[in-house]
């Protein structure tokens, strides 16, 4: 099926998310299951970070934690991380006989690699619990109304807790994610640093883009007034782009009838 890119702030850069900058508002299409599970991790992350310091949201930030640790106490995920970050660390080795590199700042680059792979080196992963408050918030959740005060009176006592008490439990549970946050957040500014930016032409609100073996991430641009949005389909090697009608009305109707309102697009490859 067709996909819609998760939208990245810019301009064509790759700061932090939310997701909407002065300039552009940038989609992000992942063209592999590893950047797939990447991108999402940082949605999470950014959630996280952002629901933290808004104690009146914390059923909002408790949601977030349960998905964080749901993916994060699987052992496989942080070694699959390690391992990505070692690739990287052999890509950018063999930079150093290049003339035209800047030497400092791969050294940079590189030590601050060897550091996240340390510091995600010295979390035993396989240790890691979802407590138990959490487990059972995560299981009523799928259930409408499931965590309404007569069936979950644990999550109810806790969610009338003070902050500072929240706070400091929140902290404990996720405190070991701390290493897994920081690796990610490199590894991806990696990838995006590596964003050849191009202009490719429209044609009824469609284009292909031409992609290669080494493609792991498809980024769009489109300005922030556009009433469009991309989505995606195909693999690494070639990608066809569709500019929607951006839903609109009560009933999240399309307007337009999903025609392009420009003729060109700005696109990279990572």
């Amino acid at each position: 099926m067709p996909g819609r890119g998760w939208p990245h702030n810019g301009p064509l850069a790759w700061p932090s998310i939310p997701h909407v900058s002065d300039h552009l508002l940038c989609y992000e299409h992942p063209l592999n299951e590893r950047v797939r599970s990447a991108l999402r991790l940082e949605y999470l992350f950014t959630e996280f970070r952002r629901l933290e310091a808004a104690p009146e949201l914390r059923r909002a930030l408790i949601a977030v934690v349960c998905d964080l640790l749901s993916l994060l106490t699987r052992a496989d995920s942080w070694s699959e991380l390690g391992q990505q970050l070692q690739q990287e660390i052999e890509t950018l080795e063999t930079l150093r006989r290049s003339p035209d590199v800047d030497a400092a700042r791969l050294e940079d680059t590189l030590r601050g690699l060897q550091e996240a792979k340390q510091a995600l080196a010295r979390i035993d992963a396989t240790q890691l619990r979802i407590p138990k408050l959490l487990l059972a918030v995560m299981q009523r959740a799928t259930v409408p109304g499931g965590l309404a005060p007569p069936d979950m009176p644990a999550y109810t006592h806790w969610l009338n807790q003070d902050a500072s008490t929240q706070q400091a439990d929140i902290r404990a549970w996720t405190a070991p994610l701390a290493s897994y946050e920081a690796a990610l957040t490199q590894l991806l500014a990696l990838i995006r640093a590596r964003a050849h930016w191009k202009m490719v032409a429209l044609e009824q609100g469609q284009c292909t883009v031409q992609g290669h073996s080494r493609s792991s991430l498809l980024r769009i641009a489109l300005p922030p007034s556009s009433q469009c949005y991309p989505e995606i389909s195909g693999g690494r090697q070639r990608m066809n782009i569709r500019l929607r009608q951006a839903p609109s009305g009560a009933n999240g109707n399309a307007n337009g009838g999903g025609a392009a309102v420009a003729d060109e697009l700005q696109v990279a490859l990572c």
